[in-house]
């Protein structure tokens, strides 16, 4: 996969967008938290969209995120693969505020076997974000999925490091992940 940041000046707005590697100065960071945190608190297991499994795994991390002011680090991040200028929205009251308000922050897992993450949105999220944790050869399958009407979809197969990102009201899902575990944050 490419990064299609520069290509998106000559095309009409994408459904996706990501940013190769975005993501790689946070890792040892963001490895820190999953094992501190993913470990030793319970996860929910969850499942949107036309799916009746439980597809996945989600840790909550937005209390510890924002305290240690990974957040904000991980803000700027996402915002370098914001090609619809949702980030920038707001004007001076977006300035004087900073970013806009966090709804979640998650570690997600999706195991083999898992079931799948049926189609769905973000409700009025306005920017979703992901980025790859799991290094290459971990899992297979899992492919991040946007579709804007029937019959068309815009796939993501990210790398470690590598940051995905979508408008939040998009229809999206991840495919089954059918070999290993997927690790992102969202």
């Amino acid at each position: 996969m490419q990064d299609n940041m520069a290509a998106l000046a000559n095309n009409s707005p994408p459904l996706l967008t990501w940013r190769r590697g975005g993501g790689a100065a946070l890792l040892e960071e963001i490895d820190a938290l999953v094992a501190n945190h993913c470990d030793a608190h319970a996860c929910a297991l969850r499942s949107f969209g036309d799916s009746s499994d439980k597809a996945h795994r989600a840790w909550y991390l937005q209390r510890e995120a924002v305290a240690s002011g990974f957040a904000d680090r991980l803000w700027a991040c996402c915002a370098a693969c914001d090609a619809w200028g949702v980030t920038a929205r707001g004007g001076e009251a977006l300035r004087r505020r900073g970013r806009p308000a966090l709804r979640c922050l998650e570690v997600l897992r999706y195991d083999a076997g898992g079931g799948a993450l049926g189609l769905h949105d973000d409700g009025e999220t306005l920017l979703t974000t992901s980025l790859m944790v799991s290094p290459a050869g971990a899992f297979e399958g899992g492919a991040v999925e946007v579709a804007r009407w029937p019959g068309r979809l815009e796939r993501a197969d990210p790398a470690r490091g590598d940051v995905v990102a979508w408008r939040g009201w998009e229809k999206h899902r991840v495919a089954p992940v059918t070999r290993g575990a997927r690790v992102v944050v969202v």
